[in-house]
């Protein structure tokens, strides 16, 4: 909770030049997200699916390393409508930098993920 306050703090500079239109490489930007995003999510469920044979080791601060279906649902859901707020409050600039962002993290998941063998398992 204290990261997210924090968080809101350091953007409100930034609220001035919010809530401006969406370019179409912007929301090109935001579908990769999504999709890597919902892809992410589908290897995590394998995790909470198999206790036994995998741990959460990047997400574990949110998750633990062993989570619940229920939680990994909570946590990525929550994730999915945070971050296109949070990039729609954003001016173009910074609102790119974030979804880049989000899209680096987790393709750099998913990579992670396949190369232990997890698959999607919704």
């Amino acid at each position: 909770m204290r990261a997210v306050l924090i968080s809101v703090l350091c953007l409100l500079p930034s609220i001035g030049a919010a809530f401006d239109e969406w370019s179409n490489v912007e929301i090109g930007m935001e579908a990769v997200y999504i999709a890597a995003h919902i892809v992410d999510w589908g290897q995590t469920l394998d995790i909470a699916d198999n206790p036994e044979r995998y741990r959460e080791e990047v997400n574990s601060l949110c998750l633990s390393e062993h989570p619940s279906r229920a939680r990994v649902n909570q946590v990525f859901a929550s994730a999915l409508i945070l971050q296109p707020l949070i990039a729609h409050i954003l001016p173009h600039d910074l609102r790119k930098l974030w979804i880049l962002s989000g899209i680096a993290l987790e393709v750099s998941c998913i990579r992670g993920n396949q190369s232990i063998g997890l698959r999607m398992a919704f």
